[in-house]
């Protein structure tokens, strides 16, 4: 394949990855509002959620950093 083609599905998948991080990060942000708050019984500070969301955005991002890295390792095993 070309390198064109090779570097737009790179861009490709970076897109698709932080579309998943962004759905992650919702779902963090809802949980940390709905379940900590209503089923343990206490409201989650501001600070409680923000720290939630940071560890989830690290977690995420992270994680992507990590599936591309082990993709382009494969990659590069296979040529």
């Amino acid at each position: 394949m070309s390198e064109f083609t090779d570097r737009r599905r790179q861009g490709v998948r970076w897109i698709f990855l932080s579309l998943l991080g962004f759905c992650a990060l919702m779902l963090i942000g809802w949980a940390a509002d709905n379940l900590l708050g209503v089923e343990m019984g206490f409201e989650a500070d501001d600070g409680v959620q923000i720290a939630i969301l940071a560890a989830g955005a690290t977690a995420t991002y992270l994680f992507t950093i990590l599936t591309l890295c082990i993709g382009d390792y494969i990659n590069d095993i296979r040529k």
